[in-house]
């Protein structure tokens, strides 16, 4: 690859989902335990969490390119158009433009693709080679998380254990592998032999 600002930026753009990620689950949970103010921050947050893994689907279309390039690409491009949605529809959510009820479904979906995308990319990464094993599995799993919410939610709505179960799962994967990923990105020898 040897892009090095391009790897650097992915890198940060890895630590900032995996910090975003931590800080939206907890103003989640300070929304249900504390205040509804926490609500509207939460949105907020995930608009800034989804917008960063697009550089991630840019590096993860490069990084499996050899791997797969017609698989590599579809998700490059499914995953970007996803992203994109689920931060419209948050920041259009909280810009007081559409309800939660409203959004809700958007959102559920589109997080439903990037998880879709984060197991495609981790089971091409995991066939490459490209980064460490325990990593790729971090992030299929993240995405089969994802994945998993929405299925729970559209079956039976919040009170699915399987809601409860995904989010729990991606609340302790996202952020591990993200900031696994930023950290690797960001070391020197590891980005100048991509």
């Amino acid at each position: 690859m040897n892009d090095l600002p391009f790897i650097q930026f992915s890198g940060w753009s890895a630590v900032i989902n995996g910090l975003t990620s931590i800080a939206s689950t907890v103003t989640l949970m300070l929304m249900f335990a504390v205040a509804s103010f926490f609500g509207p921050v939460n949105d907020a947050i995930s608009v800034i969490w989804c917008l960063s893994f697009i550089p991630l689907a840019l590096l993860f279309y490069r990084l499996n390119q050899p791997v797969n390039p017609s698989l590599s690409l579809a998700a490059a491009v499914i995953g970007i158009i996803a992203m994109i949605i689920f931060a419209v529809a948050q920041m259009m959510l909280v810009l007081g433009i559409v309800t939660f009820e409203q959004s809700l479904g958007v959102v559920l979906s589109m997080g439903a693709v990037t998880g879709f995308w984060a197991l495609i990319n981790g089971w091409l990464a995991r066939g490459g080679g490209t980064l460490p094993g325990a990593m790729t599995w971090l992030l299929i799993i993240f995405g089969a998380s994802y994945m998993l919410t929405a299925v729970g939610w559209y079956m039976a709505g919040q009170e699915n254990p399987l809601v409860m179960i995904g989010f729990l799962i991606g609340a302790v994967a996202g952020p591990i592998w993200a900031i696994w990923l930023g950290r690797l990105l960001l070391a020197a020898d590891f980005a100048t032999s991509l």
